[in-house]
């Protein structure tokens, strides 16, 4: 399987905000979010940072620090399932994040089934990050006791055709673990956080904002009206605890 990094902290977002859990980011991701804080998991291509770039004047904003071409053999490591095992062993945890990048582009890799039907069974409980763009297969599913799903929104930079699968999105409406978590950039992204929830038949209480920023200040700044938007609309708040914290400080 194809790791980035594996890392201990507490979990920064959604649902299980402040959880202590063991991130384990794969690489490679099939959006191009030019706001993305993990760019060096998946910004390998010079195609790739044309679209970033684009998108970025797009949205009138200035091009950031992180948005520039990564080697993929440096941010991308081959790793079997009993070494990954040895590595999360090393911490006092129960509870692994699978974060990327996109996790479900490696669905189907062996050594990935066969980590996580190990660390079920040792009694890991997993929880999952997506974009919500690929529908889970079955061997997969079976051990994602919790899916974090991150629909993207017009202001990402991203095509409709890529941002938005029916399927997927109907897949995890329909399932009881699935929370959704939508980034906001500005008040025009809540018309199309109503849209996808009205047409996906997605519960309100299974919903959550949260602000866009890699920085403290544009963190604050975006919370004031989330949190005015979900007193009025029954979504709930979720900060960005780790940036917060610590900025944009990779393996935090």
């Amino acid at each position: 399987m194809k790791v980035n990094e594996v890392f201990y902290s507490v979990q920064g977002e959604g649902r299980s905000l402040g959880i202590p859990s063991i991130f384990i980011r794969l690489s490679s991701c099939n959006l191009h979010c030019w706001w993305c804080d993990t760019k060096y998991t998946w910004l390998f291509s010079k195609q790739m940072l044309k679209n970033v770039e684009k998108a970025t004047t797009d949205n009138s904003s200035a091009p950031r620090e992180d948005t520039k071409l990564y080697h993929p053999f440096k941010e991308s490591i081959d790793m079997l399932s009993e070494e990954l095992i040895q590595t999360i062993e090393k911490f006092d945890c129960k509870r692994i994040v699978l974060t990327g990048g996109e996790p479900l582009l490696q669905q189907k890799d062996p050594e990935l089934l066969k980590f996580l039907n190990c660390v079920n069974e040792l009694g890991y409980y997993i929880e999952t990050e997506t974009n919500g763009t690929i529908v889970p297969n079955e061997l997969f599913s079976a051990s994602i006791k919790q899916w974090n799903v991150s629909p993207k929104l017009e202001s990402s930079g991203n095509r409709a055709i890529m941002r938005e699968n029916a399927a997927a999105l109907s897949f995890f409406s329909n399932a009881n673990t699935a929370w959704f978590k939508f980034v906001v950039c500005s008040e025009n992204d809540i018309y199309g956080i109503n849209d996808i929830v009205a047409r996906y038949k997605i519960q309100k209480n299974k919903v959550l904002l949260m602000p866009e920023g890699t920085t403290r200040e544009d963190v604050l700044r975006r919370s004031r009206f989330i949190v005015e938007t979900c007193k009025a609309s029954g979504y709930g708040f979720t900060p960005r605890l780790h940036i917060l914290l610590w900025g944009s400080d990779r393996g935090r």
